[in-house]
């Protein structure tokens, strides 16, 4: 996942990398995290 700054864009996450985020899981890659993190992307969870 690579962000474009000053460039907002969308994302869909699975319910596992919203986990990770939440619980700052090193799983979850620092480029990943702050594409989350980004005031300027829109975040879309699907869940199953």
């Amino acid at each position: 996942m690579e962000s474009i700054k000053g460039k907002a864009s969308r994302y869909l996450l699975d319910t596992h990398v919203l986990l990770w985020w939440l619980f700052d899981d090193p799983k979850l890659s620092g480029t990943a995290h702050d594409v989350i993190q980004a005031p300027d992307n829109t975040i879309l969870v699907i869940t199953f």
